[in-house]
């Protein structure tokens, strides 16, 4: 009787392993190909395409309103939007030094488009299927930022690589990394779109940048990548974990020390400042269109304005008005919750100042 050769199960393996690996392997060159032309393709688009900018012109001025001595609200003229463009040069260097170690440590040596990540992100890509890894350099972000959306697609990519290329030749690193740390999402608050750290900071750690400490240089750049689970406190050890990946990334870079890194790891990540009332939202709204109406803004720089708000009584008129709706509710049981409804605005009678402003439950 004749027996059948059984083959190894390990020189199987290792045959399967080498056919997937070349496999891989073929489809990473296509990638670098493709990328070559879509980088001369999307280049030769972008000179057709975009007029050389002003990266601030369409940024209106920074306005502060204030009840008393207490700011309620920092708005990006009169929408609902906050940005503080600060000069790079009056950025602190770790804040500075953190987004490069968190989002792009070449920047300061590729033309726009860092090779190597494409690379990595190119084999990542063909393995999945899809566009999950991006490589986007600090450029290709400003660019996506200024002409695109956020759709992920090989298209976008085409379009966001030649753009970015043709943002290097007409504007040095310095520029290109002032637009985009004042530019970049940085997540909602009450309402208001924050775009840059420097509203970031005034927002979500209640200072000012010039202020912030290494560890929250380091929560700055965190943010970046998922900024409303950063700031909403939604996932901390994730969070603190990624801050400090970028911490120990300046360390192995050279740009923070190893004492510094260490204490700035420890320490936790700093609460929010206290939210603002729905009802405060509500007059921060009607301020914002008394101001479009009244007042002619200039078309940069920043504007403090002085409201009416009184914030004790306004904190006030809000408790009074919801006990109110509470007692008579629970004085007339008949009465449908969603059916009752009131409203309070205190005038203070010499000027005509609104002191307080309640529109309802909520706002």
């Amino acid at each position: 009787m004749s027996e059948t050769p059984v083959r190894p199960r390990r020189l199987e393996k290792s045959s399967a392993d080498s056919s997937r690996t070349g496999a891989t392997l073929r489809k990473s060159a296509l990638g670098v190909v493709g990328l070559v032309v879509m980088g001369a393709v999307g280049l030769a688009w972008a000179w057709w395409s975009y007029p050389l900018l002003d990266l601030r012109t369409e940024h209106l001025p920074a306005v502060h309103l204030y009840a008393g001595s207490e700011e309620i609200a920092a708005l990006q003229g009169t929408a609902r939007r906050s940005r503080i463009w600060i000069p790079l040069g009056e950025i602190p260097r770790p804040v500075v030094q953190a987004v490069l170690a968190a989002e792009d440590r070449r920047f300061f040596h590729h033309p726009g488009i860092d090779v190597r990540a494409v690379l990595r992100a190119t084999v990542t890509n063909l393995r999945r299927g899809g566009i999950r890894q991006g490589g986007s350099t600090i450029t290709q972000q400003l660019a996506r930022m200024l002409f695109f959306g956020n759709e992920r697609t090989w298209g976008r990519k085409l379009r966001e690589s030649g753009a970015a290329l043709m943002l290097e030749t007409q504007y040095s690193k310095g520029q290109i990394l002032e637009a985009y740390l004042n530019a970049v999402y940085m997540g909602h608050d009450d309402g208001v779109a924050i775009y840059g750290i420097g509203a970031a900071s005034r927002h979500f750690l209640g200072k000012d940048l010039a202020e912030v400490r290494l560890d929250e240089a380091a929560l700055l750049a965190a943010a970046i990548q998922a900024p409303n689970r950063t700031f909403l406190g939604l996932s901390p050890r994730a969070v603190q974990s990624r801050r400090n990946r970028i911490l120990q990334a300046m360390r192995d870079l050279g740009t923070a020390s190893e004492t510094g890194v260490r204490e700035a790891a420890v320490r936790p990540l700093p609460g929010r400042p206290a939210v603002r009332s729905a009802q405060e939202v509500y007059f921060v709204d009607l301020a914002r269109e008394e101001i479009a109406r009244r007042v002619s803004l200039p078309a940069s720089g920043e504007v403090r304005i002085a409201t009416t708000l009184d914030p004790l009584l306004q904190h006030a008129a809000e408790r009074a008005l919801g006990e109110g709706l509470e007692r008579i509710e629970r004085s007339q049981p008949g009465i449908e919750r969603v059916r009752l409804r009131a409203a309070l605005v205190a005038i203070q009678p010499a000027s005509g100042a609104i002191r307080a402003l309640v529109g309802g439950r909520r706002y």
